[in-house]
């Protein structure tokens, strides 16, 4: 737009600005500002310019620097705007921007009468106040006058309803009645009687009302319309609004999930038209329509019900009812509505019926349902006028119906019956009531057209199910299931394209729920708290992990139950990392003794978290259903798939960025093993020698864990646990008793579950014990056998048990600091309060054991009264907590005790180094493997804290990167140790270690710098590849960037939208997952493809936009999609060429040439003559009709007159009033009525006196002279032109099958057009051919008849297309001799005839042996009557000779099928408009009344033999034209004319617009001097002698395509095609041969007029 355009819209904005404006200003009180629409005229100034024609000169001038504004033209337009106006109301007056309450009793403005009233004002209004005496009605008037109700006696004497008045009242009637004369009775409304009520069928009166019905197989809609049963329900009945948008465009429309398979594709966006087509790719409008079979539909993924050049915004000013609608309705499994259950059952069965496709179980996950109801055609050819009432347009409603079960789809075109009734607009100008109504063959321009196309290059699938007038009887088609098609749109046993899509569809619509909105997602751990590292994960015990050399995942134990109704969903989160392993390292002990303090120890390797949909997710019932989810979703299918799997399993590693910042090593660790020793959870150790059950950890009063001591083996003065017990409030408890010297017990809710280990095979056969929401119980097998009590606020207990002792690890997540007490002490941080008895005394943290067990311990012993320490613990019959103490136990302290002194001391030593604990079990128990094992326990819990607090790198780099094919892709990486002191570093140890990961371009630059690494990389090409980058720090923890790579691979300036926001689809490739993804290109103008790598062919983009048979140009770029030219339009039509407009002829020269009146038609005109007259034969003059000669109403005789007749009588009658009959003048008397029979004649008396009986016409006096019988006119004059039937005094017309019976005067029998009507059975890859009387189904262009089967052409000459000359001879010889009596079964073989003599078709190439005649055996055929064949000579004489500028080899078959159809068109155009004056462009068969033009068809142009011919740098190919199929040549000088106006065209068929040197006669060709060289010594012949020649050997599959090619109507006998047209004997039938036989359909040249199934002929 230029900027003058931009103004004029800113200044209607101005405009719409200043009356908001308004409103604004003016204010007031509630209800003192009204508003109201006003209209008012403004101009607006427009620049306004012309389409660009070509986009070249632009280019150049732009490259030049040379390029200036292009001027448009300024035009000044006037509008008319519709505003807002505020004003203050009735009532108040404006003061400045205010409106105040006007005092209309002060201003007297009131209307109270001052002598019987008083005013009184009020706000916004006035009363008027009645003097006594007086009434007030509506505060405004005052009466002396009382009030009577009238309708309150008797309702007033109204029938149905009383309406009450000051002075008075009336009676109203209710819907349905009108009020009668008396003004008090209803009578009925007979809404029936008004065009049937609105009903579509029927209508029935009732009192008060009406109700329509409807015919059977329809169902009553919205109380009128009546629906054909077989239409989908839509619209009201479905609760349904159609669907409104810019119908210039197709309308996209979003699919559900699963998309649509269209046989090798997936869809997940439909686009829908409002001409009958919709399309699964971005599609411009078409225009008009293209049939199915023309290869630009090979591209276009189309469901086309009826594609045809319509106009939906026609109907709009109509009422709503009868206005064009289109709806579409989307119908899921689920979704909640009433109706979707009957729409997905009835496409099921559509689906299971199927012709030729068996699927018996289908069942459809939704379905879409597309109606497009009263589409009328296009009145743009009509010059915007309406040809007819706006209500009497024709209009069609047809429904297309597709469903899919996520791997197979169906799809079901829909055609009510009798609701198509039009397919060209030219019927725009047939009224809907006129059924015989006609258009001429000339006026079909833009037929509709229907069927499908996958869109994916393979012809097999595409079909057509119509075309032109067989699109009005669709409804009639299949057989089986009238106006039902129903196509499966796969092939039988295909592999299902995108199989994860259906996967991933089916897995959401199981999962519909979204987690963050269930109650208790809260407590879930957040996405970014996963462990950093694999080895964190490990030792992590708020997880379970396994290390593998693998991806794996670790598992959250904190599960969140969510209850919503009866559904319970059960959620965790799952963390995955990269393969990981083990691995050794020397760790140091500094409590054992020198020598011993280095150990081999094992750390876990690798395992860098990942981030993204492989770092793992939510998991909501079960993990495995998840994780097929995720494949499935986020692997196989699209980003729009891994989204919604996303939103239903929200990720735990969305980015690198967020990662693991939100893990922390927060929960204290402590333990309690053996003698017993325990460590707080602020890291004081102590021993503990307490015989009985105790209080181990109170948590803040909500969870308690319990443990109990008994002795320890081998030792009475000191103790070891046996049994725990741990439990949250309100929540059954879980209690482990040791068993032996390492089994155990465990009980859930006092109950005995099991013994561990667990099952035969513990290792292969894990149990998990899980009890309500609080707690679960994990076995454990490796390194020790073990159970974890773990709660899930992540507080856990693991159990171990060892030595006839068990061992426990506590961990307590920082939300207890502050909240504990018991035996594992106060956890603040600080170990100085960690003695903390039960009454709140704190010892100090340098108290003696003693110290510790008597005032401290002893005070956290449970009882049995309820309370803080009440007992937890499951008793054995005959127990209690007496059961586990001894008042005579004393106990004995490490501190008052003389290791050395002890024999083991050593022993112990070098077990324990120096620890006490150690030394202390081992001598009391006097078992030194109890020693081993609580170092082996110490050391591994060391190497859990050790573990748990290695932190790999923070890395700070790109999630996603976009690589530019061509452009530099560099980004950087920087890494930094996590923020703590958990990782000393120094300057010597600032290291990180970069590293590559596979799948980078060999080429990329990778450089480090400390802490920091730059990627960079030329992107030099478009395979995928991978961003893998490992950074490791001192301490050998790993974290990984592994950025997902979008690449943009656009060509010839397109561009990638960079919006990245989704993660995308991956390569899934066997080693691995691959985060790699291909941007869609955004293309610049005039180029198309995936990566813009073709121009844009603006032509084929919009379906050749140009008015039919205008030839589109493409223009190069920068032109785009509208970057085309479209030529002139067509004779008839005047326009630009896309758009044309019929040309009244009857408004010029041309129609006066009319005697009485001109009929204007698209693109034509016809003459008409008034009442009484015909047309003549030059189509043009009007003949007086000459009614006498035909059946009349005189009785008597009939007079002849100019455009009319008058009647008279004989001689003794006379004309009755009416004109017709006659009387006689002197009837007979009863007494002398010789017996004449009033039914047949009359009785006069005549001039001789006798009375004689004269006959009724139509009757003759038999040899009595009294008896009238009746004359068979059929014998004699008549005006049938085909049969007659003879009745009682007169005749009735009937015609032939085929023929209907018209009101013509001159040829009452007149043809049926089947081919028009639509009424033809053709197959879809025939054309019907109108005949008289029947019609022919010949092949369309570029096929050629084999059998019973079309079949397209295919060249068998290498290279090029084109037949040599010496092939055309030697497939001559080979054609006349091979048609022999071998075809047909022995058993019904007849003796052959005597020999016949053919001449061979050229002369041969060789020199030593002359052409003789060659002789075969052939079956007479009995001869049929037809066309004489065009004279010897004639042939020749009208062949014209073009001379190409181009090699022989390029002249292509395809190019000369172009060819022959744009000669055709030509021609036809030419014959048109030329009719009157050129008598050869006439059509035989005139069956109207206008001179018919001679249509032409590309089987009208014929190449004959020798041609095309390669003469020096030249080619040449000569043509003639036919008329009808008696090849009956077109003038030369007619075909010179059309080929001299029309050069330019047929040129560009062949090649280009100047590929035509010349043009000549075949006489001038013949003359020419040639160069002669040793192999072309061939001589020139009469195409006459070639004609001769040929026929014979042509003949015998001529007889094999006329037995082929005609299909007569039902129940007529078929008529066959003139078999002798060439005067020659046709020999038997024969069976077709291919050209491996030695036959060739193209024996006689390229494209020869006598070879069988050579466009029909």
């Amino acid at each position: 737009m230029g900027w003058l355009a931009f103004a004029a819209s800113a200044f209607l904005a101005l405009l719409a600005i200043s009356s908001v404006a308004s409103q604004e200003a003016l204010r007031g009180p509630e209800g003192s500002v009204c508003s109201s629409v006003k209209s008012r005229q403004v101009s607006v100034l427009v620049e306004t310019r012309r389409k660009r024609q070509s986009g070249v000169w632009d280019a150049i001038e732009g490259a030049l620097g040379m390029s200036t504004p292009r001027p448009g033209t300024l035009e000044v337009r006037y509008v008319k705007q519709y505003y807002v106006d505020y004003e203050c109301c009735t009532g108040w007056n404006r003061i400045n921007d205010t409106c105040q309450d006007a005092d209309e009793c002060f201003y007297l403005i009131d209307d109270c009468d001052p002598a019987i009233s008083d005013c009184e004002n009020t706000v916004g209004s006035y009363n008027c106040r009645c003097h006594d005496g007086y009434f007030s009605v509506n505060r405004t008037y005052c009466t002396d006058v009382v009030h009577v109700d009238e309708c309150a006696t008797d309702n007033g004497g109204c029938e149905q309803n009383c309406v009450d008045s000051l002075t008075s009242y009336h009676c109203t009637c209710n819907d349905g009645y009108n009020l009668a004369a008396d003004g008090h009775a209803c009578d009925n409304i007979d809404e029936c009687s008004v065009d049937m009520g609105g009903c579509d069928h029927a209508c029935r009166d009732t009192v008060g009302s009406y109700e329509c019905s409807c015919r059977p197989r329809h169902r009553l809609v919205s109380g009128t319309e009546c629906r054909e049963d077989d239409m989908y329900p839509y619209g009201d009945e479905i609760g349904e609004k159609h669907k409104v948008w810019d119908h210039k465009q197709c309308l996209k429309v979003p699919l559900p999930v699963e998309g649509f398979r269209f046989f090798t594709e997936r869809y997940f966006d439909i686009w829908i038209c409002d001409n009958g087509l919709v399309s699964f790719r971005s599609i411009a409008r078409p225009s008009s329509p293209v049939r199915l079979s023309d290869s630009q539909w090979l591209k276009w993924a189309v469901l086309v019900p009826y594609l045809a050049r319509s106009d939906p915004d026609l109907f709009n000013s109509l009422p709503e009812k009868d206005r064009t609608k289109v709806y579409y309705s989307i119908h899921r499994q689920g979704d909640g509505h009433s109706h979707t259950e009957n729409i997905l059952n009835r496409a099921n069965q559509d689906g299971r019926s199927t012709p030729r496709y068996f699927l018996p179980e289908y069942q459809a996950v939704w379905a879409m349902v597309v109606t497009w109801a009263n589409l009328p055609p296009s009145l743009a050819a009509f010059r915007g006028e309406r040809p007819v009432p706006l209500k009497l347009i024709r209009r069609n409603t047809f429904q297309l119906v597709i469903s899919t079960d996520g791997c197979q789809s169906f799809a079901t075109f829909i055609y009510p019956a009798l609701k198509q009734e039009w397919y060209t607009e030219a019927e725009a100008r047939i009224a809907r009531t006129d059924r015989r109504g006609k258009i001429k063959s000339s006026e079909i321009i833009n037929p509709a057209v229907a069927g499908y196309s996958a869109g994916n290059g393979n012809k097999d699938h595409r079909e057509e199910i119509g075309h032109g007038s067989k699109m009005k009887t669709v409804f009639r088609m299949p057989s089986t299931y009238a106006g039902n098609f129903k196509y499966a749109l796969q092939e039988a046993g295909d592999v299902c394209p995108s199989p994860a899509v259906a996967e991933c569809s089916a897995w959401l619509r199981l999962n519909p729920v979204i987690p963050e909105t269930l109650p208790g997602y809260d407590l879930v751990p957040t996405p970014g708290s996963c462990p950093c590292t694999a080895e964190q994960a490990y030792f992590d015990r708020s997880y379970t992990f396994s290390v593998k050399n693998s991806r794996s995942c670790a598992t959250s134990r904190i599960k969140v139950r969510s209850y919503v109704g009866s559904q319970v969903y059960r959620m965790w989160r799952t963390c995955c990392y990269q393969p990981s392993y083990w691995y050794h390292y020397i760790a140091y002990y500094s409590y054992l003794r020198p020598g011993w303090r280095h150990a081999q120890a094992w750390r876990i390797g690798g395992g860098a978290l990942i981030s993204g949909q492989l770092g793992g997710n939510l998991v909501v019932g079960n993990a495995a259903l998840d994780e097929v989810g995720r494949k499935s979703c986020c692997e196989g299918s699209s980003s729009y798939h891994c989204n919604l799997f996303r939103e239903r399993r929200p990720l735990s590693v969305p980015t690198c960025a967020a990662s693991c910042r939100q893990y922390d090593v927060t929960s204290a660790l402590s333990w309690s093993r053996y003698d017993p020793h325990i460590r707080t959870l602020d890291g004081k150790e102590y021993t503990f020698n307490g015989l009985g059950e105790y209080v181990l950890l109170d948590a803040n009063g909500e969870y308690m864990i319990q443990g109990r001591t008994a002795y320890a083996p081998g030792s009475s003065h000191a103790t070891s646990f046996s049994a725990i017990v741990a439990y949250q409030r309100g929540h059954p408890p879980v209690q482990i008793n040791l068993v032996d010297e390492n089994r155990m017990e465990l009980y859930m809710n006092g109950t005995l579950v099991g013994t561990f280990p667990f099952g035969d095979d513990p290792v292969e056969e894990p149990y998990e014990f899980e009890d309500d929401d609080s707690v679960a119980v994990y076995p454990n097998m490796d390194p020790e056998r073990s159970l974890l009590i773990f709660f899930n606020n992540a507080l856990s207990v693991k159990v171990t048990a060892a030595q006839s002792m068990l061992h426990f690890e506590f961990s307590v997540p920082n939300q207890f600091k502050s909240a504990t007490r018991g035996l594992l002490g106060y956890f603040d941080g600080n170990a100085d309060n960690d003695f903390v008895a039960f009454d709140g005394t704190q010892l100090p943290a340098d108290a003696t054991e003693r110290q510790i067990y008597e005032d401290f311990g002893e005070t956290w012993r449970v009882t049995e009264v309820d309370g803080p320490k009440k007992t937890m613990f499951t008793y054995r019959p005959g127990e209690s907590i007496d059961s586990f103490t001894n008042d005579s136990y004393v106990p004995q302290f490490s501190a008052e005790m003389n290791f050395s002194a002890d024999p083991l001391y050593e022993t112990a030593t070098e077990i324990c180094g120096s620890r006490t604990d150690c030394l202390f079990d081992t001598i009391q128990t006097r078992d030194t493997s109890v020693g081993e094992a609580a170092i082996q326990t110490q050391q591994n819990f060391d190497q859990e804290v050790f573990s748990r607090e290695q932190f790999p790198p923070t890395l700070d780099g790109p999630d996603r990167v976009v690589a530019t094919v061509g452009d530099l892709l560099e980004f950087s990486v920087s890494a930094t140790d996590r923020s703590g002191d958990r990782v000393a570093r120094t300057a010597e140890t600032n290291q990180m270690a970069f590293e590559l990961g596979e799948g980078v371009p060999p080429d990329a630059n990778f450089v480090t710098d400390g802490d920091t690494a730059t990627f960079s990389w030329n992107v030099s090409s478009a395979e995928p590849f991978d961003l893998q980058i490992d950074v490791t720090n001192e301490n050998n923890a790993s974290a990984q960037l592994w950025p997902t790579v979008y690449l943009c691979a656009c060509q010839h300036g397109g561009f990638c939208d960079q919006d990245t926001e989704d993660e995308g689809n991956f390569t899934t490739q066997s080693n691995g997952t691959r985060k790699f993804k291909e941007l869609p290109c955004t293309c610049a103008v005039g180029y198309t493809g995936k990566n813009c790598e073709s121009e844009l062919d603006a032509c084929a983009e919009n379906f050749n936009p140009c008015f039919a048979g205008v030839t589109c140009e493409d223009l190069p770029p920068p032109a785009g999609i509208d970057g085309y030219v479209c030529g002139e339009c067509p004779a008839g039509f005047e326009g630009d060429g896309q758009n044309c407009t019929d040309i009244d002829e009857c408004l010029t020269d041309e129609g006066s040439l009319c005697d009485h009146f001109c009929v204007n038609i698209l693109g034509n005109f016809s003459c008409g003559c008034n009442d009484g007259f015909y047309l003549d034969e030059d189509q043009a003059t009007c003949k007086d009709v000459d009614e006498c000669v035909f059946s009349n109403n005189c009785s008597q005789l009939c007079i002849n007159t100019h455009g009319s007749y008058r009647c008279d009588c004989w001689d003794g009658f006379t004309l009755s009033a009416d004109e017709q009959d006659c009387e006689a003048a002197n009837p007979c008397t009863s007494s002398d009525d010789p017996g004449c029979a009033p039914e047949t004649s009359w009785c006069v008396v005549n001039g001789s006196g006798a009375a004689v009986c004269v006959c009724f016409r139509g009757f003759q006096l038999a040899g009595d002279d009294v008896t009238c019988e009746d004359a068979d006119e059929c014998l004699g004059d008549n005006h049938c032109n085909q049969l007659c039937n003879n009745t009682l005094g007169g005749y009735e017309c009937y015609c032939e099958e085929g023929y209907e019976l018209t009101d013509s005067l001159i040829e009452p029998c007149e043809d049926i057009d089947e081919c028009f009507e639509g009424t033809y059975n053709c197959s879809a890859d025939e054309e019907c051919s109108n005949l008289p009387g029947e019609y022919m189904c010949v092949c369309s262009d570029g096929t050629e008849r084999l059998g019973n089967q079309c079949v397209e052409v295919f060249s068998s000459t290498i290279p090029g297309n084109a037949v040599t000359e010496e092939e055309a001879d030697a497939s001559t010889a080979s054609m006349t001799s091979s048609h022999t009596m071998e075809t047909m079964p022995s058993s019904t073989q007849r003796p052959p005839p005597p020999p016949t003599t053919m001449i061979r078709s050229s002369p041969t190439t060789s020199t030593e042996s002359p052409q003789e005649p060659v002789t075969t055996s052939t079956i007479p055929s009995t001869s049929y009557p037809g066309s004489q064949p065009t004279g010897a000579g004639t042939l020749e004489e009208n062949t014209l000779v073009l001379k190409l500028a181009m090699s022989k080899n390029e002249l292509t078959e395809s190019r000369l099928r172009s060819f022959k159809r744009v000669v055709a068109a030509e021609m036809t155009t030419f014959c048109d408009r030329n009719v009157e004056e050129i008598p050869s462009c006439r059509a035989r068969h005139r069956r109207d009344s206008r001179v018919a033009a001679a249509v032409f068809t590309a089987s009208s142009v014929h190449i004959p033999p020798g041609f095309p011919r390669q003469v020096g740098g030249y080619v040449f190919l000569g043509f003639f034209v036919a008329v009808d199929s008696s090849f009956t040549a077109v003038p030369l000088s007619v075909t010179h004319r059309v080929m001299g106006a029309s050069r330019r065209t047929i040129g560009e068929s062949l090649a280009s617009k100047h590929v035509i040197a010349d043009i000549i006669s075949y006489e001038e060709y013949s003359n020419m001097e040639e160069p002669t060289t040793e192999t072309e010594t061939e001589e020139k012949f009469p195409l006459v002698q070639v004609v001769a020649g040929s026929v014979a050997g042509a003949v015998a599959l001529v007889a094999v395509a006329i037995t082929t090619v005609v299909c007569c109507k039902k129940n007529s006998g078929r008529r066959s095609a003139p078999a002798n047209i060439y005067g020659v004997t046709m020999p038997a039938p024969s069976t077709y041969r291919s050209s491996s036989d030695g036959i060739s359909p193209k024996a006689w040249g390229v494209d020869s007029p006598f070879t069988v199934n050579d466009d029909g002929v």
